[in-house]
């Protein structure tokens, strides 16, 4: 890796940080985004696309409507 002097390493360190996190919630919410059975095509196209343009937003509101409706299913129960 070369050194940039402009950028401190601290800061190329915070943006792979930022890139690791943005992928493991990404993947996240595409795995549960497949694994969901109550959801109809055109639904699981529109997760989809919001997870896939919009970052962190999309993925966070994926995750926590799963969030809402699996705490929704075991307090019904």
């Amino acid at each position: 890796m070369d050194v940039n002097p402009i950028l401190p390493v601290e800061f190329v360190l915070l943006q792979w940080a930022v890139a690791a996190m943005y992928l493991a919630i990404v993947v996240w919410a595409l795995v549960t985004l497949a694994k969901a059975n109550s959801l109809t095509v055109g639904a699981r196209i529109s997760w989809l696309a919001l997870i896939v343009i919009v970052p962190f937003v999309g993925s966070a509101a994926w995750l926590g409507f799963t969030f809402v409706q699996s705490s929704r299913k075991q307090t019904a129960k």
